[in-house]
């Protein structure tokens, strides 16, 4: 006698191994996804040259009044330096070309954390963030 009673058996374990192969396919291609949308946005920013860009601003802004700037910050909170204020930045069209060159559209100099600034809402545009 043969035993008929096998073909709910595989069916079940069909079933079972699907599922546990699709579940580990749907973790692996989130985790895909996620590393895919890291490496994107690493590259759109921390390219070698908008790094070296970046550090010829940050020098920029370093070399000028810089002690001024730090104090101001104590009472105003941030300072908006992509108008390069004449009040802390003495070579204006060099300010200016250098932040068109590093495509740059906002600069703020602040003090401290930024998703702070968020929540008190100091005037700066929510896109910012």
């Amino acid at each position: 006698m043969k035993k008929r009673g096998n073909a709910g058996f595989i069916m079940a374990e069909t079933i079972v191994v699907a599922t546990i192969v699709l579940v580990a396919l749907i973790v692996i291609y989130t985790q895909f996804i996620y590393i895919e949308n890291s490496y994107n946005k690493s590259f759109k920013y921390n390219s070698v040259n908008d790094l070296y860009l970046l550090n010829n601003v940050r020098n920029f802004i370093l070399d000028s009044d810089f002690n001024a700037m730090t104090e101001s910050l104590e009472t105003n909170g941030y300072i908006d330096l992509t108008t390069c204020p004449v009040a802390y930045i003495s070579e204006y069209n060099y300010c200016k070309t250098l932040l068109e060159a590093s495509g740059i559209t906002k600069l703020i100099l602040t003090g401290e954390d930024v998703s702070e600034l968020k929540t008190r809402n100091m005037g700066l545009s929510q896109g910012m963030f």
